[in-house]
C-alpha cells in the first residue's frame, strides 16, 4: 500500500523495542503530542492507555487515523512484537497504512537530533545494542545532509562479540550502548553513551519517507536478527 506523505496525518507513531515506551501523534495542522517513559516490564499493561490519552488530547479518535509509524527492531523480542501488534491491530481495525522503521535507525536519528548541536556534528553513527546470547545489534548509519536525516550505509545486523573488533576501527564513528554486557565493555574499552529513541526522532524520519512507502498491516512484520552461529543445530549424542 503506497500513498503520499500529504494525506497521512493524524500520523500515530510506536517504538517499544527497548525498555522506553515512546509513542507519539501529529494531527494535520502539525500539532504534536507525546508520551515516552521507562516503563520496563509493563508497557503491555499501558500501551493502548496511553495512545488514548494522546488522542484525547489532540480530540481524535482511532479512525480519524490516516497512518502509523512503527519502531520494528531489531531489539527486544517482546517489545517489537507489542509494537507491531498493536499497530497491525489499528490498522486492520481502520484500514490504517503503516510505515515500518528500524529502531537503530531511530536511534541514530535521535542521537543526530540531540548532538548536532555541538561543536562537532558527527555525521556517522555505528550503534551497538545488546542482543543478549553473547551477541550485539549493530546497525551503521551516516548523515545525509540534504534531508537531516540519518541513513543506513548497510543493513542492520547481529553480530557475535568476538566480531566486534574491526567495527570498533570504523573511523569517524560514535557509539550507542544499552543494557550492555560486561564483555562488551571489556572489549571496547569504555561504555560508550546511552542509546536513546523518542517518538520525535520517528517524525523527522517519516517526514524524509527514507524507510519506503507505507505497507498494509499484514505486510508489516518484527526485525530479529541472530548471528548465524545460532542458527546452527547441535546434535546430540
Amino acid at each position: 500500500m503506497s500513498k503520499t506523505l500529504s494525506k497521512t496525518f493524524p500520523r500515530l507513531f510506536i517504538e517499544t523495542s527497548t525498555s522506553l515506551c515512546a509513542l507519539g501523534l501529529e494531527d494535520a495542522e502539525g500539532a504534536f503530542f507525546g508520551f515516552q517513559e521507562l516503563l520496563e516490564r509493563n508497557q503491555h499493561e499501558r500501551i493502548l492507555c496511553e495512545i488514548q490519552h494522546l488522542l484525547m488530547q489532540a480530540k481524535l479518535s482511532a479512525s480519524d487515523l490516516k497512518s502509523i509509524v512503527v519502531g520494528v527492531g531489531p531489539g527486544s523480542f517482546v517489545g517489537c512484537r507489542l509494537a507491531v501488534a498493536v499497530a497491525q491491530g489499528l490498522a486492520l481495525a481502520y484500514d490504517i497504512p503503516l510505515l515500518p522503521l528500524s529502531s537503530l535507525q531511530i536511534g541514530a536519528q535521535c542521537y543526530y537530533e540531540k548532538y548536532q548541536e555541538g561543536a562537532q556534528v558527527l555525521t556517522q553513527v555505528l550503534i551497538l545494542n545488546d542482543a543478549k546470547l553473547g551477541e550485539v545489534y549493530q546497525g551503521l548509519y551516516h548523515l545525509d545532509f540534504k534531508s537531516q536525516v540519518m541513513v543506513p550505509v548497510k543493513p542492520d545486523q547481529a553480530l557475535e562479540l568476538s566480531e566486534l573488533a574491526q567495527l570498533l576501527q570504523e573511523p569517524g564513528v560514535d557509539f550507542f550502548l544499552t543494557d550492555h554486557p560486561e564483555g562488551l565493555k571489556s572489549q571496547m574499552g569504555f561504555a560508550g553513551m546511552p542509546f536513546e529513541i523518542s517518538a520525535q526522532s520517528m517524525r523527522a524520519l517519516a517526514q524524509a519517507s527514507v524507510a519506503g512507502d507505507f505497507q498494509g498491516a499484514c505486510d508489516v512484520n518484527p526485525v530479529y536478527l541472530r548471528a548465524k552461529s545460532q542458527w546452527v543445530k547441535k546434535v546430540v549424542l
